[in-house]
């Protein structure tokens, strides 16, 4: 009697709790990508589906930190935000393709790209950051100390000191291919 008492409640623990919930977090997890020819898709029904976006700009990287929270970076720097329903168009003052873009929270993201261009999100807008190089930026992505490190075309890594970057050379250079990226929203 005791398991079927705790069977029943588990049963309407679980009814209420899917009850509560919007049927968009019942659903399977939504999945993005970057294509090779930098069209922005979507999982959909386990088929990529190119999303509508207000540009023809083709993209090179983007970064879904929720559901509803999100940043694609592409060509002449060109910036869309993901808000859960739809892609917009931001505009940055900077005129070079954008390689790649993290996001650390909502207050704080980066965008890299084409000669030295550094792109900081502060929770309002997007600010050209100055970089002690001008060769191409390829990708950013944290580090263990919470923080962000930058990786350029020569191999060379930017870390960022205070309000400045600073360089760390290396010796293997990245590949000139083109880098994208995809974002699944995990929870």
């Amino acid at each position: 009697m005791k398991k079927l008492i705790i069977s029943f409640l588990i049963v309407i623990a679980t009814i209420i709790a899917v009850w509560g919930q919007d049927s968009a977090s019942v659903l399977p997890k939504a999945e993005w990508r970057v294509s090779t020819n930098g069209k922005i898709e979507r999982l959909v029904n386990e088929n990529w589906e190119a999303a509508s976006v207000p540009t023809s700009q083709t993209f090179s990287s983007l970064y879904l930190l929720s559901a509803d929270f999100g940043w694609a970076v592409g060509k002449n720097s060109t910036i869309l935000r993901w808000d859960g329903e739809q892609w917009s168009e931001v505009l940055v003052f900077a005129n070079e393709d954008l390689n790649s873009v993290f996001l650390l929270s909502r207050e704080e993201g980066w965008a890299v790209g084409n000669k030295g261009t550094i792109l900081r999100w502060n929770g309002v807008s997007w600010e050209e950051e100055v970089a002690p190089i001008t060769e191409n930026l390829v990708r950013v992505e944290a580090i263990s100390t919470g923080g962000v490190q930058i990786f350029a075309e020569s191999g060379a890594v930017l870390h960022r000191f205070g309000k400045n970057w600073q360089i760390q050379p290396s010796a293997a250079p990245l590949s000139s291919v083109k880098l994208s990226a995809s974002a699944k929203h995990v929870e």
